[in-house]
């Protein structure tokens, strides 16, 4: 019954959770949260902030997005709210498993970032200083980013811990973060200048990186 994007809302109201009794499974995977309001934005706005590389505004969004509590705790009221609903759905079929599943982080991981900004910077010679001021700002950024996927989690399985013991395991939470941490993700990056010197033509230095991927 997969369907993109959906809220917690959108999870009720338009009928996904009921199909679950006319199906009658054996096993639920349930994957909300990042869709929510506010928290979208994680991978919205604050994403879009990165790619026109207003990395200042990427970090305030992100903050913004993590400080948000009545985001977060609408997150897990309406999820609690919603497993209730399976548990009772439980009591008439003793061998439905639900596994709710968290997110991965889609970001290059900071410190991936900040070892190749020197020689995405370096290539362009008369533009070195103004190159790294501008892009050390994006590491502080990614970790913010970071912790907001972390902050999903955390919340995620709060919940489903309350579940997981009042019926015996038969609520599991699903954390992809770590198994993803290793995962490449990449960040191509293209700069080109031009810089007139009196008397001499224009001298072009152009730079093209992967800041993201540390994998082979």
């Amino acid at each position: 019954t997969a369907d993109d994007p959906v809220t917690t809302d959108d999870y009720v109201n338009n009928g996904q959770q009921a199909l679950a009794s006319s199906l009658d499974p054996r096993l639920i995977t349930l994957t909300l949260g990042r869709q929510n309001s506010t928290i979208v934005d994680h991978v919205k706005d604050c994403l879009q902030d990165v790619k026109d590389h207003q990395f200042i505004q990427a970090n305030t969004c992100a903050l913004t997005v993590l400080t948000d509590s009545s985001a977060w705790d609408k997150l897990g009221q309406n999820l609690s709210t919603i497993l209730q609903q399976y548990k009772v759905q439980q009591d008439g079929t003793p061998k439905l498993i639900i596994a709710v599943t968290g997110y991965f982080n889609p970001y290059p991981a900071a410190t991936d970032v900040i070892t190749k900004i020197f020689d995405l910077c370096s290539d362009l010679v008369d533009t070195i200083p103004t190159c790294i001021a501008r892009w050390i700002l994006l590491p502080p950024a990614l970790v913010t980013l970071d912790q907001v996927v972390q902050k999903l989690n955390s919340t995620i399985s709060a919940v489903v811990a309350q579940f997981t013991e009042a019926t015996q395991g038969r609520f599991v939470f699903v954390n992809p973060y770590d198994a993803f941490k290793d995962h490449c993700t990449k960040m191509d990056v293209s700069i080109k200048t031009s810089v007139y010197h009196p008397t001499n033509d224009p001298d072009e230095h152009d730079s093209e990186k992967d800041l993201g991927c540390s994998s082979p």
